[in-house]
């Protein structure tokens, strides 16, 4: 009979520890002492041994913490970057960047020059196939996608990640089903057909199974419309927010589909009455302090008029309740084309680096090894240096006003002018504060508006992805 190894005899110790320990107090006493330390030493109890581990991941004492409570930046893609750009302060600490070159080698080549599809939730990243934290710089591989449900020359799947590490380590990926954008005339009976369906049936990956899978939910009143009468509403941004168990996905003619994860429903929440829709500008969706908002800036005249509406629950129906409403224009501070240091926060610049490397043989003496490193930065708008602007020369050049976001905790709004500069607007006080300049170096397309998409960096330190092998 051959000799136990050291890694088996070290299970059987471990083993017979935690029965000891468990054996000797009640298993709500054990579990009463970590729960009264601060989350940092709770995250170092779990680490000393086996039984602790146990017991803290059993009485999920850690999951509460997990969930991030700081903006470390704002994710930017831009039209012709091969990579998204990360606009925050400069610190110290793991890196973070758009250039996503932890990933297995060509993950990240499949779309370039163009930046990759994200979608993003609570710290992790939807990439492609690829679920990724890059706070950890931890991915995992998703099994390959199934087929849309639906007639592919009529409608296509948008990816969502749904993740809350303060309930669960896991995570799901929803395909929902779109209106292709196309001006071509469809089949009568698909353009006359009501959007979306009252049975909708999406393909759901979930990390706890491993596996895709099917699920049907069942429309709660009315539909948005019909094909036909919705298909030319397709906007070219789409964003979602996970919210108390429920996904709420950005969607034609900028209504939302709000959908519920426990019962199997889902409904049309329309847009704010009176709102104008914009194919290339419509309703900027997002969470913040109080739940779900959307937002517009209507600057088309010499007004620069923000609107913000929350949504709220009246008589069993949902709502867009509007909440603040603002002439911005005579706010923003002077902008002198001649300086670019606005505030203390810096746009990365990794497309230059990834340029750099792409084509090193064309590059003399560079050395990009010390680029583009910056995380575990903190923000707190409260002490901000910058804080309401006081500018006596006023404004006096074109606004062409986008969103960066919504902060998630608080009742601000990230804000650029000209792609040039972002602005926190805080919606409790009107106040501009100026972040730091945003344009990026080298040719983009869309000189005033060459912003794709946008979100709030908010970063994950859960540790339990796999690593790279």
């Amino acid at each position: 009979m051959g000799t136990a190894s050291q890694e088996d005899r070290d299970h059987q110790h471990g083993a017979m520890e935690e029965q000891d320990l468990r054996k000797q107090l009640p298993e709500d006493t054990l579990a009463d002492v970590p729960r009264r330390l601060a989350p940092c030493d709770l995250a170092k109890c779990r680490c000393v041994s086996k039984t602790w581990h146990n017991i803290i991941d059993d009485h999920r004492l850690l999951l509460p913490y997990l969930l991030p409570h700081k903006v470390s930046g704002i994710f930017i893609k831009f039209h012709n970057k091969s990579s998204w750009e990360l606009f925050s302060r400069p610190s110290t600490g793991p890196i973070v960047s758009g250039w996503f070159n932890f990933l297995p080698d060509g993950a990240e080549e499949k779309s370039w020059p163009w930046p990759p599809e994200l979608d993003h939730c609570n710290g992790l990243f939807l990439l492609d196939d690829y679920v990724c934290n890059p706070a950890t710089r931890r991915w995992r591989c998703l099994p390959p996608r199934p087929p849309p449900l639906m007639a592919k020359e009529h409608f296509d799947d948008e990816a969502y990640l749904v993740f809350d590490p303060s309930l669960s380590l896991h995570y799901e990926v929803f395909l929902v089903p779109r209106i292709r954008s196309t001006n071509n005339k469809l089949d009568p009976g698909v353009e006359k057909s009501e959007w979306p369906p009252s049975l909708f049936t999406m393909r759901v990956f979930s990390s706890g199974t491993g596996q895709w899978e099917n699920r049907t939910y069942v429309r709660g009143g009315e539909a948005a419309g019909t094909v036909c009468s919705t298909r030319f509403g397709v906007l070219y941004k789409h964003h979602a927010v996970y919210w108390k168990g429920e996904l709420y996905a950005h969607s034609e003619s900028d209504f939302v589909i709000r959908i519920s994860l426990s019962n199997g429903k889902f409904q049309v929440i329309k847009p704010p009455e009176g709102h104008k829709l914009s194919i290339s500008d419509g309703l900027y969706l997002g969470k913040s302090e109080r739940g779900v908002y959307c937002a517009h800036v209507d600057d088309e005249d010499t007004l620069c008029r923000l609107s913000v509406w929350i949504l709220k629950e009246i008589s069993g129906r949902s709502e867009w309740i509007l909440m603040h409403q603002s002439d911005i224009a005579p706010m923003l501070p002077y902008y002198d084309y001649c300086n670019q240091n606005y505030g203390p926060w810096i746009l990365q610049e990794i497309n230059c680096s990834a340029r750099r490397k792409r084509y090193s043989n064309y590059y003399d003496n560079e050395n990009d090894d010390e680029a583009v490193v910056q995380e575990k930065v903190e923000w707190d708008s409260d002490n901000d240096n910058g804080l309401q602007v006081e500018d006596d020369r006023g404004h006096d050049q074109l606004k062409y006003i986008d969103f960066l976001g919504f902060h998630p905790y608080k009742e601000i709004i990230f804000l650029t002018e000209v792609s040039r500069r972002g602005m926190a607007y805080h919606l409790n006080s009107s106040k501009i504060q100026l972040l730091g300049h945003t344009y990026p170096k080298g040719r983009v397309v869309g000189q005033f508006r060459p912003i794709c998409e946008t979100f709030p960096y908010t970063p994950c330190w859960v540790d339990e992805l796999p690593q790279i092998h």
